[in-house]
């Protein structure tokens, strides 16, 4: 057990470093680098340093979602009804987030101070407001998650007190 818990601190220390060298490749590059024209953002996204960090980012987030699958399925095993609950409150979150996506947000380009930048350049206007709705309903689903928590803490809190009072 101990050889785990070792090896374990190891890999976690290895992907860390792996990490931050892979933030440090892309927040390196020059800052102008949208000004030196679309040949050097090209040879900058076709280079080594951004292939290695979307390659990093691309591994870890596989690996993530194998590790979330992995446990799943052997809580499904071990403790099938709290991981059903489980797995009703994660498809309830997308729900929310699905009913929250539906409703167009009202954030503009204009609105959000996004018309001057460059990252901008060769979205289309469907493409960008499909983003900024997306990225309004993602931020309104955490809201309402968090206010959830926070209302079912508060009843609990009640109840307990109400019951200790009596």
């Amino acid at each position: 057990m101990k050889n785990l818990s070792l090896t374990t601190n190891i890999i976690k220390y290895v992907l860390v470093v792996l990490g931050v060298l892979a933030a440090f490749f892309v927040l390196m590059a020059p800052s102008d680098l949208m000004d030196q024209g679309q040949e050097a953002v090209a040879k900058f996204r076709d280079g080594g340093k951004m292939g290695f960090s979307i390659g990093y980012t691309v591994t870890i987030f596989v690996i993530c979602l194998a590790v979330v699958l992995v446990f799943f399925l052997v809580q499904m095993i071990s403790n099938p009804k709290k991981t059903v609950m489980s797995i009703v409150g994660v498809l309830a979150a997308v729900v929310v987030y699905f009913v929250f996506r539906m409703k167009e947000s009202s954030d503009t380009v204009q609105s959000l101070g996004l018309e001057d930048t460059k990252i901008l350049d060769g979205l289309s206007d469907g493409a960008i407001q499909s983003t900024i709705t997306s990225t309004t309903a993602g931020i309104y689903t955490v809201l309402f998650a968090v206010a959830i928590a926070f209302l079912t803490v508060l009843f609990f809190f009640v109840k307990s007190t109400v019951q200790r009072l009596k």
